[in-house]
């Protein structure tokens, strides 16, 4: 939000009035307001890139979730969920996850989180044709580039395991910066990494 937004925002908030573009005079407000972000809104403070006084305005009661992956209780129940919505809005049969596939998407590393989650259930409901259980291979193939989730490996071309990981670290890292938009400093965080370590794992052959 830029800085003279924030400000406006400020003055709504202490004056309970506002301007309507176009209008001559103020209107009073009476509204309760939601703000949510995905930055460390302290370190944005101390930038100058938010205006501490709004923070501290805004800040009344805060409520922290964290990432998909790390409440994995909750994946089952939200999954559940947009199947059911899924298949009333596409007008198909009540599906139900076998199994096997709820301990797969249980043990999947949602990146992009519970968008990612809604986009692989909406994506299985518009191409599931026939039967009502949902296999752990159904729902994998929709999930985009899988393999680097689950390589295939070839006998006859075993390499050496510190090759491989270190393959399989880039190909990590690579994955993660694309859903942080390219932003190396974002996913830098996001893998508990510094960004110099990042942009070294990405120059590696």
């Amino acid at each position: 939000m830029p800085l003279e937004l924030q400000a406006k925002l400020l003055d709504v908030i202490e004056n309970k009035e506002n301007f309507p573009l176009g209008g001559g005079k103020s209107i009073k407000v009476d509204v309760r307001i939601i703000a949510a972000t995905n930055r460390e809104i302290e370190k944005e403070v101390e930038k100058g890139n938010f205006r501490k006084d709004l923070y501290y305005r805004l800040n009344v009661l805060r409520i922290n979730i964290p990432p998909l992956r790390e409440r994995k209780e909750d994946i089952r129940c939200i999954a559940e969920y947009y199947l059911k919505k899924f298949c009333e809005e596409y007008n198909k049969p009540y599906y139900e996850f076998s199994e096997e596939a709820l301990n797969f998407i249980e043990n999947y590393p949602f990146l992009g989180n519970v968008r990612e989650l809604k986009n692989i259930i909406e994506k299985y409901v518009i191409k599931k044709e026939k039967g009502r259980i949902i296999s752990r291979d159904e729902i994998k193939s929709c999930i985009y580039n899988y393999d680097v989730w689950e390589p295939k490996i070839n006998l006859d071309e075993i390499k050496p395991l510190r090759e491989v990981l270190r393959n399989f670290r880039k190909e990590y890292v690579m994955r993660v910066l694309e859903k942080c938009n390219k932003n190396i400093t974002l996913a830098a965080r996001m893998l508990k990494i510094h960004r110099v370590h990042l942009q070294r794992i990405l120059k590696e052959k």
